[in-house]
């Protein structure tokens, strides 16, 4: 995961974000959060998950067991996502399909 991760556990809640751009709406709700809670920040665009069935492919690092490990350590996590289309976005897409193979 890239340095500008806020991993260390300070807290009992992380949030998982997806946020793509400084400035979109969802960037300004979480540091709005960032306002009245302490909490640590996970963001989905920082975090390498390889797309199902990639594995062992072109896709040498693969950080998605490191981050639901660190994630897991807290007692509430938020996901904070854009919505296109009603859909959330293709980075939580990706990180959820992968996660149920994990689990």
């Amino acid at each position: 995961m890239k340095s500008n991760q806020h991993t260390s556990k300070t807290n009992d809640v992380a949030i998982l974000s997806s946020a793509m751009r400084e400035g979109g709406e969802t960037y300004k709700m979480v540091e709005r959060l960032r306002e009245n809670t302490e909490f640590s920040l996970y963001n989905l665009k920082n975090i390498v998950v390889a797309p199902l069935g990639s594995l062992g492919s072109s896709f040498e690092k693969d950080e998605l067991p490191v981050a639901v490990k660190q994630i897991s350590q807290y007692e509430i996590v938020v996901i904070a996502t854009l919505t296109y289309c009603h859909e959330f976005s293709s980075l939580l897409q990706r990180f959820l399909e992968r996660l149920r193979d994990i689990l």
